[in-house]
């Protein structure tokens, strides 16, 4: 009799051992699955990681390899996050200190009260969101590619800006039926829009202090310390930030393009006089060689400040969206 218990007692601890392994490590997949998605936002759109001109294959090697690097550094990244997030230092997040997607999860409680609600520090490092539905999965899959694109869209409006002032000058010069491929952003563009788009994606590259692309992965690493996975959260002032940097890009794209418009608005108000007191010289064909060289000689004076103006812009740009991303968490 004794033994029969034994053997029973053994076999229920060896299946409550087996579950309980399996748990964890559905449960850490899960967290690497969140992780991989909310880095693949960035390998998708991104200007830099998303370029057409590299391989899906080697995104998704990258994405993988930058997953397996974070997903066990986690409770760390949380520490540091709460430290941040911990305003009056008592150990304890409470009340508007605690992450607006843990608040949401926390008040999913029926018990639990907002002005109650508070979390240690080793509660935060542990915390994640596991989806219990397929519903739930989509959401939340869905939300943290989101913040990955976001990042990547945001700098992807900039170097906009240069191919829309590049356009400009095409269009003034008699050039813009020239259109070329934009791997980058899957649309045809002209040639001088082409070359300030592949300019400014130069720029951010090789330039120093920036090196925009590790700039980038150092903004989407830094969502990780107070919007934990499974709980991201994307607020309105996001959305508000990527309106004001379209309008942004289009100031870019007026200045650039500012002094070629009044040259060329010079030149055909001088074509005009010229037409008018000599009928018998033919403006159109005179004037189409001497656009060409008047873009072509104010293309070259204004890029090293179109250069100048995405290099000023592009940190802001960053830290203005991980900003607004991390309040949104808030």
């Amino acid at each position: 009799m004794f033994t029969t218990l034994q053997q029973v007692s053994n076999a229920y601890l060896a299946e409550w051992s087996q579950r309980m392994l399996l748990d964890a490590a559905m449960s850490y997949f899960m967290v690497f699955l969140l992780v991989l998605v909310r880095l693949s936002g960035l390998m998708v759109i991104g200007p830099f990681f998303g370029h057409s001109s590299i391989p899906v294959q080697m995104r998704m090697l990258l994405a993988f390899t930058l997953a397996l690097i974070v997903a066990p550094a986690l409770p760390n990244v949380h520490d540091r996050g709460f430290q941040a997030l911990d305003q009056n230092q008592d150990g304890q997040l409470t009340g508007a200190e605690i992450p607006r997607g843990v608040r949401e999860s926390l008040l999913q409680d029926p018990v639990a009260q907002p002005e109650q609600l508070a979390v240690s520090r080793a509660e935060f490092s542990r915390m994640h969101a596991v989806p219990s539905t397929a519903l739930d999965l989509l959401w939340v899959v869905g939300t943290e590619l989101l913040i990955g694109m976001l990042l990547g869209f945001g700098v992807l409006v900039v170097l906009s800006g240069l191919q829309l002032a590049g356009e400009t000058f095409d269009q003034q010069a008699g050039t813009a039926l020239n259109e070329v491929f934009n791997p980058a952003l899957g649309t045809s563009s002209s040639p001088t829009g082409q070359l300030l788009f592949l300019l400014g994606t130069t720029a951010l590259l090789v330039m120093p202090p920036f090196d925009g692309h590790l700039m980038m992965l150092m903004n989407l690493l830094q969502t990780f310390e107070v919007i934990p996975v499974g709980l991201a959260w994307v607020d309105m002032s996001t959305l508000d930030v990527l309106r004001h940097l379209i309008s942004q890009s289009l100031v870019i794209a007026i200045q650039i393009a500012a002094p070629l418009l009044a040259a060329m608005a010079l030149l055909s108000v001088a074509m005009g006089f010229l037409g008018y007191t000599v009928p018998q010289i033919n403006v159109l064909v005179l004037g189409f060689p001497i656009r060409a060289m008047l873009s072509l000689a104010i293309l070259v004076v204004t890029m090293s400040g179109a250069t100048e103006a995405v290099l000023d812009l592009f940190p802001r740009t960053l830290d203005a969206i991980t900003q607004s991303l991390l309040a949104g968490g808030q």
